[in-house]
């Protein structure tokens, strides 16, 4: 397994080359020139939409204190790995194939896989993590919570991990100056070492991390459920209380959609890549003229993920959908001028009704005692009391997902 974006394109691209010669008539779909200029079309959507959508989100967070919470650390960590893969890793496949040769040089032929597996890498586990950590925050509250600076300790441990484990995609790239056609870099490990790689690889890469946010994201689920159902059967009609629950959904829902649509965008790509590890001669003899295709729709399929979380921030999130909206407006209407934040800076009702709620519900848990500074979280929990029939409530800041 090269990496999990390039791996079809570069070790296959040569073997079918290979057959083509001796079969004139393949492959011949991918040579029309309106097929390639589509192909192209969907790729530099991806980077285009890709780089300004993640960039957005980058900018906004980045501008806005009051949205730098837990949460946000780890959609700004996609948000910038989604930029490295469309700037990186996305134009390469097209480029490679098409050009029918590698021309950018031995060291780049080392560097381009383990960037790219690298970035898939810290995509699955970061959302794994956020995953772990709602998790946390709803069903085991007398943990202690992540705050913002050990968010920042567990992403930069993402990072380095990932780019650990995908050291083999840049070592086994083999660069190689031929005179028949242009140059090549290919994989160069056994037949044996790369379907085990290719295998440890799903594993580590998508199989492990989507059960594991499989399972957080159920038991999640099922407290929530618990909650509202106590909520209405001891009939706390409390409209604190509902709106806390409301909110949760919300950040539930934006971060599940996000998973969900990760796993589709990914699981073609992966099969083709199981098929090409475990059965490559059968898809060289009966599906040579459909195997280029299948591929490059899959793997517009898989980097194309990288586009959407910030559709998905927009429609599932009204703090996100309104950020959005002013930093477009305000770039629009200082386009001839320097852009301050103090042409923008009129307030966020949305996180103000998320901090007038907030402080609410910490009035109520007080009950006269003195307050304890919280972890900075952007959600709100509810946890059952010691007699287990009134849910006892207490909250960090809210408001900055919903």
């Amino acid at each position: 397994m090269a990496s999990p974006l390039n791996e079809t394109s570069i070790d296959q691209d040569s073997s079918s080359d290979d057959l083509s010669s001796d079969t004139p008539d393949s492959g011949n779909i991918m040579q029309n020139p309106v097929v390639k200029y589509f192909v192209c079309l969907l790729y530099f959507l991806v980077v285009v939409c890709g780089i300004f959508g993640n960039g957005l989100v980058v900018f906004v967070v980045v501008r806005k204190k009051a949205m730098h919470t837990v949460t946000n650390y780890f959609i700004i960590s996609l948000a910038i790995n989604d930029i490295i893969i469309c700037a990186l890793a996305v134009p390469l496949t097209p480029l490679y194939t098409f050009m029918d040769g590698w021309y950018f040089g031995a060291f780049l032929c080392h560097l381009f896989p383990l960037i790219q597996s690298w970035a898939v890498y810290i995509s699955t586990w970061t959302l794994a993590a956020l995953a772990i950590n709602r998790y946390v925050v709803v069903c085991c509250p007398n943990l202690a919570q992540l705050s913002t600076r050990n968010a920042a300790f567990v992403i930069a441990f993402i990072w380095l991990a990932a780019i650990s484990v995908c050291i083999p995609f840049g070592y086994f790239m083999r660069y190689t100056e031929m005179k028949e056609r242009g140059p090549r870099c290919d994989e160069d490990w056994g037949d044996e070492a790369k379907r085990a790689f290719t295998v440890a690889g799903l594993v580590m890469q998508y199989l492990v991390p989507v059960a594991i946010v499989v399972c957080c994201y159920t038991l999640v689920w099922i407290r929530m459920r618990s909650c509202a159902h106590a909520n209405g059967l001891h009939g706390l009609q409390d409209v604190s209380v509902d709106a806390t629950l409301t909110l949760k959904r919300k950040t539930n829902r934006l971060l599940m959609a996000m998973v969900l649509v990760y796993g589709c965008c990914w699981f073609p790509s992966n099969l083709v890549n199981i098929l090409n590890s475990y059965f490559p001669y059968v898809l060289l003899r009966d599906w040579t003229d459909y195997f280029l295709p299948v591929f490059f729709l899959s793997h517009v399929a898989a980097v194309s993920s990288a586009c959407y979380n910030p559709i998905l921030y927009a429609g599932l999130s009204r703090t996100f959908r309104a950020e959005f909206i002013k930093a477009l407006s305000c770039c629009c209407n200082n386009s001839d001028s320097e852009f301050s934040d103090a042409d923008c800076d009129e307030p966020d009702t949305t996180l103000l009704k998320g901090h007038i709620l907030h402080q609410s519900l910490r009035t109520q848990t007080t009950s006269g005692d003195a307050t304890k500074d919280e972890p900075d979280e952007d959600n709100v929990l509810l946890r059952s009391s010691s007699n287990g029939r009134h849910p006892e409530r207490f909250s960090s800041t809210v408001g900055v997902l919903v």
